[in-house]
């Protein structure tokens, strides 16, 4: 029987394992989880009052013609959370409504043509700028900042206000440090080359379907993406919490004779010999495999292969790739009070603060985390540093939105790595996976196959198919 052996459970680990445990059965897989938890970053912690807090991602993205975001919607009705969904439509103010830091003020962004020729942030000479910047001629280096590229297109501010703002949402970084290939399609296919006006109007009516709506997985259940079309849904939740997602993976694989999940349980070294790879883990075991998956960060994985086994550039190429580190901090106050605009919460760009990356507006009408039930109100803090050397984080952070009277009555911070999209990423992601496959070793993960929930799911239970499909016949249905 095929073994395959996964590093690390975040959800692209667990979605790979998940596919493989459940419709790979002449396959053996064995996933190795250092921490006593599987799911990584999407956790869905509850205070002492009771109230539910995401200390990742908060929802979902809806992309209709994306292959990734109908299969993840999929999934949940496979997993028997169909009923559990919760749709946010255009008309949410968390959906519709986006919020940022301008002159120390928390300011709406515009929504609209209308809205934006009343942005009374932007002075008319730059308001005109930005017009024009949609009829200039482009043609920007492929490995152009995303600060840069906003700039000489439409002006300082816009760069310094709006795309800065959203990549530290996103990136937790300055869009200085960000190529644009890598991290926003819709700039690259729009800004980078032609005339932007031009580009646009040729999309209208006309988009690009290069990843179609229904995914090539199956089962696909199509009732989730038709629900989320016909309302016009942008980002979906769960009733309880998108952890509940893992749980239910969890349930599966654990139920499944050819799944084992090592919790608490680390891989120390992978050796390998001909096409045969062995990880020897830190309970002291040694297992060998005919593929290994890896989802943890290059930098780690580096540190895992034996030199004496893996080409030398290998070793090389991952330990170029780098990441940022995230801060957040969750708030429940003693009452609820809520800030005086709905929306998703706000946004802080580099030149505003270069500690606070935004605010997300937990508990506003039940938007975010529907669950509330009187509690205090809960607030997610992002920031670049730990709250043990920001010791005004918080009051720093709410009082932008709140008056100075309300308390707070329970915090916890968590952290995260979120790969850099850098200009290093662009020009050797492809190489050190084609390099990683040609020695076994598959590479997944948020640096590999994107940042969003959809595409950690999909591109991983898509990497564990190919791969069964791939073995001959004999070796697939060998036992």
């Amino acid at each position: 029987m095929p073994k395959v052996g996964i590093i690390g459970a975040g959800i692209s680990g667990l979605s790979a394992t998940y596919r493989l445990a459940r419709y790979c059965p002449k396959h053996h897989v064995h996933l190795y989880e250092s921490s006593s938890t599987t799911g990584g970053w999407i956790k869905t912690m509850k205070t002492p009052s009771g109230g539910l807090f995401e200390t990742g991602p908060h929802s979902v993205r809806v992309a209709t013609n994306l292959q990734s975001s109908a299969y993840a919607l999929s999934l949940m009705t496979e997993l028997g959370l169909e009923n559990d969904i919760i749709l946010r439509t255009a008309k949410d103010p968390a959906a519709r409504f986006r919020f940022a830091m301008f002159d120390g003020q928390v300011t709406r962004l515009p929504y609209s043509l209308p809205s934006a020729l009343l942005f009374n942030k932007l002075t008319w000479a730059e308001k005109v700028q930005m017009g024009l910047g949609l009829f200039k001629k482009q043609n920007h280096p492929r490995d152009v900042s995303l600060y840069n590229l906003i700039k000489k297109t439409f002006g300082q501010k816009p760069a310094d206000y709006f795309i800065d703002s959203m990549t530290r949402g996103i990136y937790a970084t300055s869009s200085k440090n960000l190529t644009v290939p890598n991290t926003l399609a819709a700039v690259e296919k729009y800004f980078m080359t032609g005339i932007p006006a031009l580009n646009i109007l040729k999309s209208i009516g006309n988009t690009d379907y290069t990843f179609p709506a229904k995914p090539f997985l199956e089962p696909y259940f199509s009732q989730p993406m038709d629900s989320a079309k016909s309302s016009k849904a942008k980002v979906w939740s769960l009733k309880n919490g998108l952890e509940d997602m893992i749980l239910k993976m969890n349930e599966e694989i654990d139920r499944a004779e050819n799944a084992t999940v090592h919790v608490n349980t680390s891989a120390e070294l992978i050796r390998k010999e001909g096409k045969h790879l062995t990880i020897a883990d830190s309970n002291g075991e040694e297992k060998s495999f005919n593929q290994i998956f890896a989802t943890s960060s290059p930098k780690i994985l580096s540190t895992l292969l034996h030199p004496d086994d893996f080409p030398q550039e290998l070793f090389e190429l991952l330990e170029g790739f780098e990441s940022t580190n995230v801060y957040v901090t969750l708030v429940e106050l003693k009452n609820m009070i809520l800030p005086k605009n709905p929306g998703f919460g706000f946004l802080v760009p580099s030149c505003e603060n270069p500690d606070i990356l935004g605010v997300i507006y937990d508990s506003w009408d039940g938007i975010n985390m529907p669950e509330h039930d009187g509690r205090g109100a809960r607030y997610t803090i992002m920031s670049t540093r730990p709250q043990k050397e920001l010791p005004n984080l918080v009051q720093d952070a709410l009082g932008a939105i709140l008056d100075d009277s309300f308390q707070v009555s329970w915090t916890h911070q968590v952290t995260a790595d979120i790969p850099l999209m850098n200009k290093y990423h662009l020009e050797n992601s492809e190489k050190v996976q084609q390099l990683a496959q040609e020695n076994g070793i598959k590479l997944l993960g948020n640096t590999f196959t994107g940042v969003s929930v959809n595409d950690c799911i999909y591109y991983s239970a898509l990497a564990a198919q190919n791969y069964s499909n791939s073995l001959d016949y004999r070796e697939r249905f060998s036992q």
